[in-house]
């Protein structure tokens, strides 16, 4: 079985909703980290497709255009990117910090110290 990402998961459920908008997914799913989902959409669906994923708070990402083979022949199409949010995640440091990682000075490091700037 095939465990996905919360992020994978809303990325192939959007994906299925777009196919039965009539868009075509040209990203390879589980959608990898870092990439939009990406799809064509006739230049005729658009402005439907468009209005449909603004209403569900997607922001589609307009890529260019170019044309498509279908059965009847070719036909004009727009690529479209949407941006799916993935996980946020807090950087998290190996290093130790607060009085681990910073002892106190001791009273004979701090008369060294002293000594060796010529203050003592």
């Amino acid at each position: 079985m095939e465990w996905l990402s919360e992020r994978q998961q809303k990325a192939r459920r959007l994906a299925a909703w777009i196919e039965k908008l009539g868009g075509f997914v040209v990203s390879p799913l589980p959608l990898a980290n870092g990439y939009r989902l990406r799809f064509q959409l006739l230049d005729v669906d658009r402005p439907r497709v468009f209005q449909a994923l603004r209403d569900e708070n997607w922001e589609p990402i307009l890529c260019g255009s170019n044309m498509r083979v279908f059965h009847d022949g070719m036909r004009f199409v727009v690529n479209v990117e949407v941006d799916v949010p993935g996980e946020t995640r807090v950087a998290s440091t190996d290093r130790p910090f607060g009085e681990i990682a910073a002892p106190e000075k001791t009273d004979l490091e701090r008369e060294g110290i002293k000594k060796y700037l010529g203050l003592k």
